[in-house]
C-alpha cells in the first residue's frame, strides 16, 4: 500500500507534497512486528492534516481496489502517536481510566497511553 502513497517515483507523494505544503517522508524499513511502515508529516497543522486527508483517500481506493474492508472499502484504519507532555498524561487517563475510556467509547478509536 505505500507503493499508493509513493507513486511511480514517487510522483504522488510529490505531488501531495506541492498540493498541502507538508513534507513527507516514508520509512524504508517497516516497522518491528509489523508489515506497516512509518509516514510522518511535518508542517503546519493545517498542512498535516489536508496531507492525512489525501494520503487517506489514497489508501481507502488501494483498499477498494484490491478489495479489503467489504462493500466500498471502508475506511483506512491508521495508527497514529500524538507527543503527550508527561504532566499530562494523569489528566488524558482520568481517575480509574475513566476519561480515555470515555474518549474510546465517544470516537470509537482505540487509545493506548503509554506510561
Amino acid at each position: 500500500a505505500v507503493g499508493t502513497i509513493m507513486g511511480p517515483r514517487g510522483t504522488i507523494i510529490k505531488e501531495i507534497q506541492n498540493e498541502t505544503g507538508a513534507r513527507i517522508f516514508v520509512d524504508k524499513d517497516e516497522q518491528q512486528g509489523s508489515n506497516e511502515r512509518l509516514v510522518r508529516l511535518h508542517g503546519s497543522l493545517e498542512q498535516i492534516s489536508k496531507a492525512k486527508a489525501t494520503i487517506l483517500q489514497h489508501l481507502d481506493e488501494w483498499k477498494r481496489n484490491h478489495g479489503i474492508g467489504g462493500e466500498g472499502g471502508g475506511e483506512a484504519e491508521v495508527t497514529e502517536f500524538v507527543p503527550v507532555p508527561r504532566a499530562s498524561t494523569g489528566f488524558l487517563i482520568g481517575s480509574g481510566g475513566s476519561s480515555v475510556s470515555q474518549m474510546q467509547v465517544e470516537t470509537g478509536a482505540r487509545i493506548n497511553i503509554a506510561q
